[in-house]
């Protein structure tokens, strides 16, 4: 999978059509080196499934330009991308996303092999009951895979807050002043740019939130690996596995390009890597169960494996299975 992920940055080299310098690239463009850099994680972990099925089919959630979905359907995979009609990449799409409103997926049930979405949970208000209708789609024996930010991203996204600003108010400070034609339009002209300089003040102020919940203060708890665990245990999904992205990058891709990848990859090490990538499956109550007494034979009940001594645990159990909000079939 190594030497298929090496050939996607050569052919995304290739098709910018610049030298190994990647110092000339804007913050766009980098960003869709780091997008690429992130896929990897994701093709590995399909690849177990390929084995057991040829036809793997993929959705992405919030697909933004389709940078991923490209990748993705490069390297042999049945992919659909879907976004917001209104998305910040909705004119600068490089792969067919489809547009839908955001609540309920265009797609029958049991549609696809893996939920994938990168960067885009967090951006979504009704987060449970969107993560109902991706476990619609998805297949029972699927998997769900989802890139969301790191506490670690938020820490350093406030911390580079202010020196991003200063930047900002100096280039602001060095727009030229153009009175136009006439009076009424230089009074127009000057009342923007004084707009333009009191919003600027106050975002100067405090750093803004990235996601849909919280504040840019309180999401250092809302991105940590705790909180997202409790986001998807909460509905109904069993975690399977959890892994760093092993790059350190922020909110304003601090000296962007100039910091390469391999460098980022060794700073993620010291400073904390940008995203969790979690994989996810359906849970059902025999998954709950066995986490709470341990494993049972499926030809048994739980009462008659367990015993009399640990029988008596089931009611304070089960009461445990509520709070977490699990539904139970009866």
């Amino acid at each position: 999978m190594s030497i298929a992920f090496t050939g996607f940055v050569r052919a995304w080299k290739s098709r910018i059509g610049r030298c190994d310098n990647m110092a000339w690239l804007t913050n766009s463009e980098f960003l869709e080196l780091i997008r690429i850099c992130e896929i990897e994680i994701v093709l590995n972990i399909a690849s177990a499934l390929r084995k057991r099925n040829n036809a793997v089919k993929i959705i992405e959630i919030g697909a933004g330009a389709g940078w991923q979905a490209r990748q993705l359907s490069e390297a042999g995979y049945e992919v659909e991308a879907i976004d917001l009609e209104q998305g910040y990449y909705s004119n600068d799409r490089v792969w067919p996303v489809r547009d839908y409103d955001g609540k309920h997926i265009p797609f029958a049930d049991d549609s696809f092999d893996i939920v994938f979405s990168s960067s885009a949970l967090e951006h979504i208000p009704h987060l449970t009951h969107f993560q109902n209708e991706m476990k619609r789609v998805l297949k029972p024996n699927g998997i769900a895979i989802h890139i969301v930010p790191s506490g670690s991203w938020r820490l350093w996204t406030n911390l580079t807050h202010y020196p991003y600003v200063f930047g900002r108010v100096l280039d602001v400070m060095r727009t030229p002043r153009h009175n136009g034609h006439g009076e009424a339009q230089g009074h127009a002209g000057e009342q923007k740019r004084r707009s333009r300089r009191s919003g600027l003040i106050m975002k100067a102020l405090f750093p803004t939130r990235h996601g849909e919940r919280g504040t840019a203060l309180s999401e250092l708890y809302e991105f940590s690996r705790f909180k997202w665990s409790a986001v998807f245990m909460r509905s109904g999904w069993k975690i399977e596995r959890v892994i760093p992205n092993r790059l350190f990058y922020t909110g304003y891709l601090v000296f962007g390009s100039y910091l390469s990848i391999s460098l980022r990859k060794y700073v993620s090490y010291v400073l904390g890597s940008s995203c969790h990538v979690f994989v996810l499956k359906k849970a059902n109550l025999f998954d709950d169960m066995t986490e709470l007494f341990g494993p049972v034979k499926r030809s048994l009940s739980p009462c008659s494996v367990l015993g009399r001594s640990r029988r008596r645990k089931i009611p304070h159990a089960i009461t445990d299975l509520n709070r977490r909000r699990i539904r139970l079939p009866y």
